[in-house]
């Protein structure tokens, strides 16, 4: 969670404001006052970075691996602030996401997966050894694994001495 933060800060600093575009020739308009004059409407994009609590959430959408070269090339194709996009305006926006997938959803989300698999398999190994004892069977089964760890203590114990 805390890369993410990190990175939603990133965000935040290299891409806010810049997500904005006309819904009439998108790649065409840059400024919202020509998009009024075609009867437009000015918008910015849903997955953006405006703020921290937006680009965590849309830093997690890009986590997910669905569509993310999509919302790279939005973010590589904004300008400037409150301008519309330019194709390949902002490269270096590029290298962006392709650290962010690698550090934030390879690594983190198949950590997150593998401690939900570990608990998962911890918890069908205990349900399958009681899946067909009675409680007072269960019982008798823990008292048997107690005695097997069970280790004597030797040092208080009377050990002959004449020998």
């Amino acid at each position: 969670m805390m890369i993410w933060l990190m990175f939603s800060i990133l965000a935040v600093n290299l891409f806010a404001g810049k997500l904005f575009y006309c819904t009439k020739n998108t790649y065409e308009i840059s400024s919202e006052a020509e998009c009024r004059l075609i009867n437009g409407k000015w918008t910015k994009y849903n997955v953006n970075y405006d703020d921290v609590p937006t680009a965590m959430l849309s830093l997690f959408v890009i986590s997910t691996l669905e569509a993310w070269p999509d919302y790279m090339w939005q973010a590589v194709d904004g300008q400037g602030e409150n301008t519309g996009p330019k194709r390949g305006a902002v490269a270096y926006a590029s290298y962006f996401f392709i650290i962010f997938i690698f550090i934030g959803a390879f690594f983190f989300l198949n950590f997150f997966v593998g401690v939900i698999f570990m608990n998962y398999e911890e918890a069908q190994k205990a349900e399958k050894e009681s899946l067909f004892m009675t409680k007072k069977e269960l019982e008798w089964v823990d008292i048997m694994k107690m005695i097997v760890k069970a280790k004597p203590d030797l040092e208080t114990t009377n050990v002959p001495r004449n020998v």
